[in-house]
């Protein structure tokens, strides 16, 4: 086997499966989210006969004692962290087809139930890091991609950082963004989810069964992606497994996110039930504008809506549609074919009149100022 390398913040578990760096200190982007009891990571071996006693060495000069360190602070950099745990994970090639593909996948063979980033391989056997929910329902549940709006006050809609939606201002049609719900398009990273767009190969190379999302607000470190989310639900029936077992096949396969192509209500697509883990469907509505509300019915999400003006969104979350046709109030991932400033973007209509102040249509600031993190199971 191979030896281990030395991490700066602490030493390596090993396992037959893979290796990887954990820390006593875990530094802030790359910790379960226990900081006290650092992240397992690794199968179980057996253990074989113990060996003759090797010679005692001399005993060494005691060393000058350090500076006591602040225990809320990691010793290594974010870089270099990230850096050791590349260098750590060193895969035997005779082992590779043993390297896990999900979070569920890695709590299965381990029984870890701390919540954190872990290594998974992809189907073309590339290493990518993940993040991993390994408490919810039992755990096992993968962070694919994440649905940051950027700040529409000081960048206005279809920037370029939109990247769920048009990105290209106001052409009519353009779905440069749209598109990356149905490609293979990866972008951003996993320990800045809530200050940017992610999206991660396990979005098109996983095979799952159900959905979960959280609603976490921007810029919360990834120690804290689940204890400062205020809304946590996920489907529970094995849906994506009739639409190919992802929502990249949903969407390319099933239902594409096309501007003035489909009408409404016909050309809507599925509306899955959903379990709450954290907050409520009351929570849902109580942060989307009053005049929403009665067009809506919480406790879904449904997938790919058509508004009044043909538009297609991909994603209502926590919602479906029963009423009217203002879907891009409450839904998220627009082609925004009516091409107006009020309706592109990410979060598309959100909040276009009256900045984040919950009245009429307008979502309140909480949603506004949050980012929906999917996973798969």
């Amino acid at each position: 086997m191979k030896s281990l390398q030395k991490s700066v913040c602490s030493g390596v578990i090993f396992s037959t499966l893979f290796y990887l760096v954990l820390s006593q200190r875990p530094c802030n982007l790359y910790c379960d989210e226990n900081p006290s009891s650092p992240m397992s990571f690794g199968g179980t071996t057996n253990k074989g006969s113990t060996g003759a006693p090797g010679k005692r060495g001399g005993k060494g000069d005691v060393g000058q004692k350090g500076a006591k360190g602040d225990i809320s602070e990691c010793q290594c950099s974010v870089e270099e962290n990230f850096e050791r745990r590349i260098q750590a994970l060193e895969i035997d090639s005779d082992n590779r087809r043993n390297i896990p593909t999900s979070c569920k996948q890695i709590q299965q063979l381990t029984n870890s139930y701390n919540n954190g980033i872990y290594y998974i391989q992809d189907s073309n056997g590339m290493k990518y890091p993940v993040y991993c929910d390994m408490a919810i329902d039992g755990g096992g549940w993968t962070l694919v991609a994440s649905i940051h709006e950027n700040n529409i006050r000081s960048t206005g809609r279809c920037s370029p950082g939109d990247r769920w939606s048009s990105e290209h201002g106001p052409e009519k049609g353009a779905q440069v963004g749209a598109e990356n719900w149905m490609n293979y398009n990866t972008f951003g990273d996993v320990a800045s989810a809530t200050s940017d767009d992610y999206k991660s190969q396990a979005y098109f190379d996983l095979q799952a069964r159900d959905v979960m999302i959280w609603q976490v607000p921007n810029d919360t470190p990834l120690a804290n992606y689940s204890s400062a989310s205020y809304l946590q639900y996920r489907t529970t029936n094995g849906f994506l497994r009739q639409y190919g077992g992802n929502l990249y096949r949903l969407y390319k396969d099933h239902f594409p996110i096309k501007s003035g192509v489909y009408s409404r209500p016909a050309d809507n697509g599925p509306a899955i039930p959903v379990t709450f883990d954290k907050g409520n469907a009351n929570e849902v509505v109580r942060h989307l504008g009053p005049n929403i509300r009665n067009g809506i019915e919480p406790g879904y999400i449904q997938f790919r809506t058509i508004n009044h003006e043909r538009s297609a969104y991909a994603l209502c979350p926590g919602t479906r549609t029963v009423s009217q046709g203002n879907n891009e109030h409450h839904c998220i991932g627009s082609t925004a074919d009516n091409v107006d400033v009020r309706y592109c973007g990410d979060f598309a209509g959100f909040s276009y009149d009256q900045y984040g102040t919950g009245n009429t249509w307008n979502s309140d600031m909480t949603l506004l100022k949050s980012t929906f993190f999917l996973f798969y199971r």
